[in-house]
C-alpha cells in the first residue's frame, strides 16, 4: 500500500489523510479494513487524483479485498488478468483500464477479462 501511495502521486491526492503516518493502514483515507483482522476489504480512490500506472502489483496480495473503486483518476495501463479473475472482487474503474470494449448503451463492459469491472460513469452504489 505504501508503494501505491509513492507511485500514484500520493502527495498530490485530493484526499490522503493519514497516509504514511503513525496510524495503521486501516485509518488511512480511502481504505476500509475488517475490524477483526485488519485486512483491507475496500479501497475508495474514486476521483482522488491518482496518477501513474494501474497498481496491479500493489493489489494482488490484498487477499480480503472485495471492492475497489479507481474511477475518475489518471491511471494508465490495464487491469491485470489476475485481478479480473478474482470473482469475489467488485471493481469500478475507467474504461481505459479495461481490455474489454465498453458498451455505452448498456453501461457495461463486453465479455472478456474484465467481466466484473463496472464503469465509473454508470456506477450505482445501491446495486
Amino acid at each position: 500500500m505504501v508503494k501505491l501511495y509513492l507511485t500514484a502521486n500520493g502527495p498530490s491526492w485530493t484526499h490522503s489523510n493519514n497516509w504514511l503516518s503513525h496510524i495503521t493502514h486501516c485509518g488511512w483515507n480511502a481504505v476500509e479494513c475488517n475490524p477483526n483482522t485488519n485486512q483491507v476489504t475496500s479501497l475508495h480512490f474514486e476521483n482522488n487524483n491518482l496518477v501513474g500506472v494501474f497498481p496491479n502489483n500493489d493489489l494482488i496480495n490484498l487477499n480480503s479485498l472485495a471492492y475497489m473503486n479507481f474511477g475518475s483518476n489518471e491511471l494508465t495501463g490495464l487491469i491485470s488478468q489476475e485481478l479480473c479473475d478474482d470473482n469475489g472482487l467488485y471493481i469500478v474503474a475507467d474504461s481505459g483500464n479495461c481490455l474489454n470494449e465498453f458498451n455505452t448503451t448498456k453501461g457495461e463492459f463486453l465479455s472478456g477479462c474484465c467481466d466484473n469491472v463496472h464503469s465509473w460513469f454508470g456506477y450505482d452504489e445501491t446495486s
